[in-house]
């Protein structure tokens, strides 16, 4: 039998593979828009969730949980909460300071004249380290400052401007105020703190920290001595050997 079709006709088998095909194109892209869509990433691991828990009377001295940032330097686990030592407690309000040097930074990254105001080591922990280490509900609960930055008391450089923080160092006059001695002073560098230092000599597993007061010049920066002393005379801002050691009013009153 011949199945040639006739001669400037198309056949119709044609026309019903495209009506096919035309309807599968069209129930594919049905299923694309009704399927579940995914949700979004998770928040990183930097940036916890979890509600802060505080003692009915908190006092200086004492130890307490919160925030998380990268310590044991292994960043396949996630984050690690960070402990606060809480150096004092006034009108509703807490000071803090982590229990260990969670990073290692110049307080500038150029050899430069630099005062607290204008140096990068500022810049970094009320922008990054502020927004990596603690979730929005956390944020809330940390106190923008006024913080006073006197003259150097020995070699009288002027400290600059009153700045408005939210995360800072201590000055020179806090590093004796609120510890009460050298050895209290002394502090442990985490694992990671370590490795993001260009070298690392401590004194009996302590660690030397940088304070946000002018040393010696406009060059330097006053710090804590692995063995807890307070150096006024400092170290030149671009050493990055220093490790850091965040500070923050908490706010005790908020819900």
């Amino acid at each position: 039998m011949n199945m040639r079709c006739h001669p400037g006709k198309s056949p119709k088998p044609k026309k019903k593979l495209f009506l096919i095909t035309a309807a599968v194109i069209l129930t594919a892209a049905a299923s694309f828009f009704l399927l579940p869509r995914p949700s979004a990433p998770p928040a990183s691991p930097g940036i916890p969730a979890s509600p802060l828990v505080l003692p009915a009377a908190l006092k200086a001295g004492e130890t307490i949980i919160f925030g998380k940032y990268e310590q044991d330097n292994d960043r396949n686990n996630g984050a690690e909460p960070i402990a606060w030592q809480v150096l004092a407690v006034e009108n509703g309000r807490a000071l803090l300071i982590s229990s260990k040097a969670l990073d290692a930074k110049p307080y500038s990254k150029k050899w430069a004249r630099t005062t607290w105001e204008t140096c990068d080591l500022r810049k970094w922990l009320n922008g990054d380290f502020y927004t990596g280490a603690f979730s929005p509900a956390e944020q809330e609960r940390i106190l923008t400052v006024t913080n006073k930055n006197p003259d150097n008391p020995v070699s009288r450089i002027k400290g600059g401007n009153d700045t408005k923080d939210r995360i800072f160092l201590p000055d020179i006059d806090e590093a004796g105020e609120y510890f009460e001695s050298d050895e209290a002073r002394q502090c442990r560098a985490t694992p990671y703190a370590k490795a993001q230092a260009s070298y690392v000599n401590e004194y009996k597993d302590s660690s030397w920290w940088w304070l946000r007061s002018r040393g010696s010049s406009s060059r330097t920066a006053a710090l804590v001595l692995f063995s807890g002393y307070v150096s006024q005379v400092g170290y030149g801002v671009n050493n990055t050997g220093g490790f850091v050691r965040p500070a923050f009013w908490l706010d005790l009153r908020h819900e």
